[in-house]
């Protein structure tokens, strides 16, 4: 997708000299996006102009239990990796899959979920127990 690019601009990043004994392959035109991990029904879903990763993911049926939406990517057909960049105070940048992509939903890590309550515990008890403190100081 970025041939047009380099012909017309020399100095693109994407650009590269061939070496001697380099070879170019040109993969056949694939209309579809894989969809694989953490989705109901990992398929391929045809290509459309425009959809962002959320589409191609709710077309695979939803994210599973498990999945982790903050970190879902796509591999472009070049096999550049795109994330979701969550930005302060301007739109957030998520990855429109070409065709021939893949887009990954992971899985959540089990030992998070149970971390972030072992935090939120953490951060109570010593509210609950100057709560008790007043309350018993009150009553007397």
């Amino acid at each position: 997708t970025e041939l047009p690019v380099v012909i017309r601009n020399p100095r693109s990043p994407d650009n590269i000299a061939l070496q001697d004994g380099d070879s170019l392959f040109i993969p056949r035109y694939n209309a579809v996006v894989s969809v694989q991990g953490a989705v109901n029904t990992p398929l391929a879903v045809t290509w459309t102009p425009g959809q962002s990763i959320d589409y191609y993911i709710r077309s695979a049926g939803g994210p599973s239990g498990s999945a982790d939406l903050d970190h879902a990517y796509v591999r472009q057909p070049n096999g550049k990796v795109q994330t979701r960049e969550k930005r302060f105070l301007i739109p957030d940048v998520t990855p429109h899959p070409e065709p021939g992509s893949v887009v990954v939903v992971p899985s959540r890590n089990p030992l998070d979920k149970q971390l972030d309550l072992l935090t939120s515990i953490g951060a109570i008890a010593p509210l609950g127990a100057t709560l008790i403190t007043i309350i018993i100081a009150v009553r007397r």
